[in-house]
């Protein structure tokens, strides 16, 4: 069987594997980062919307609701997404490059993006969507039955729904696997190291360079996620950053400064930057994809910025998706799309041409280089 057939059996495999269901009963389990109030109020303090809310209603993000005076989450247990993938769909460029692993996602988010495209679920209340059964236990199960070399949230906003996500990331690394997330981290400083603690990897969205285009596109402050990504850079799990250019809000040479600057000077030149081409979607469905000449233009100054690995995002088959090295200029991992084709990589990220190191988790159980 060649390789797209084995990975569609998987999918279709995993599909049948477990039950799908309208969770609709229970509360789900006591929620973290949450505050009593008098008259049986809670306060989350789970992001910066730090919703207020009383007896019966949800937050903001759909998943956290007020029981009797006590906060829960019905986003646990019942991911919407499971799939294998790889780990450069995440993206993560520099970790355990052509690992498989499998991929989960719950209804909810404490955003409301315009571009999203996954808004038929991070728009919808976990526990109103076809959802699998899936504990924490059975998610390694489920990898381990896949061959996958670990688990991965994806898709929807892993931040709502940190009660599983760190469940299950502690019980794959227990059992020897990768735990990654992808999110826009748009969380308090505690949440934050929650994460952060429990992942080997995160790929990080950082949407705008200033304030009033992030409020624009999020309704957040970007000061909430300048001090989560420097949480997660202090905390030694590996970390990528992503930012999706969509025309006319956040394409602006001075927006496209802002944020290679950021990543530059405040994670780190190693740390990569991925822009990435925005696809009409949701609410912005009237404006173009992001031309390619708009990514090569934030290529070309994340580089001046100092950043040495700039990947271009949702454009299959441009040679800026591939790894090079930044002393010699060598391509050392050479993809397709979201496909791994070849590698010349030596043991700890060593260029067999110069001898370069570069900074990354390039084998199983490695620390970063």
């Amino acid at each position: 069987m060649d390789r797209r057939r084995f990975l569609t059996s998987c999918t279709a495999a995993l599909a049948l594997g477990l039950a799908r269901r309208a969770y609709g009963g229970g509360r789900g389990v006591e929620a973290r980062d949450a505050t009593r109030l008098p008259q049986g109020r809670v306060r989350c303090e789970r992001c910066p919307n730090r919703c207020v809310l009383a007896p019966g209603e949800r937050g903001r993000c759909k998943a956290r609701i007020n029981e009797d005076g006590v906060l829960y989450s019905r986003a646990y247990g019942n991911p919407a997404i499971l799939r294998l993938d790889p780990v450069e769909k995440w993206p993560l460029y520099h970790f355990r490059p052509g690992a498989r692993l499998l991929a989960l996602g719950t209804g909810g988010c404490n955003l409301r993006c315009g571009y999203c495209q996954n808004w038929q679920l991070s728009q919808r209340r976990p526990d109103s969507v076809a959802a699998h059964d899936l504990s924490p236990t059975r998610s390694v199960t489920k990898a381990r039955e896949y061959s996958a070399a670990g688990v991965g949230f994806a898709y929807t906003e892993p931040v709502v729904a940190l009660e599983y996500a760190q469940e299950v990331a502690r019980a794959a690394r227990a059992a020897g696997l990768a735990a990654v997330a992808g999110t826009s981290l748009c969380c308090l400083p505690g949440p934050a190291r929650d994460l952060a603690r429990n992942f080997d990897a995160l790929a990080v969205t950082l949407k705008a360079g200033s304030d009033a285009v992030h409020r624009q596109l999020t309704g957040m402050p970007l000061a909430s996620i300048q001090r989560a990504l420097a949480v997660v850079r202090a905390s030694g799990a590996w970390l990528e950053v992503v930012s999706l250019i969509v025309p006319t809000i956040n394409d602006t040479d001075a927006e496209l400064q802002a944020m290679a600057r950021h990543v530059a000077r405040e994670l780190g030149p190693d740390v990569p930057w991925h822009p990435t081409r925005f696809q009409p979607d949701y609410k912005l469905r009237t404006l173009p994809p992001t031309p390619l000449t708009t990514l090569l233009r934030a290529r070309e100054i994340g580089r001046a910025a100092g950043l040495r690995h700039v990947y271009i995002g949702n454009a299959p088959g441009h040679a800026a998706a591939n790894t090079y090295c930044p002393r010699c200029s060598t391509r050392l991992l050479l993809r397709i799309g979201t496909d791994l084709l070849e590698s010349r990589l030596e043991a700890k990220g060593i260029c067999p041409d110069c001898g370069e190191r570069l900074r990354g988790v390039w084998s199983p159980g490695a620390d970063q280089t």
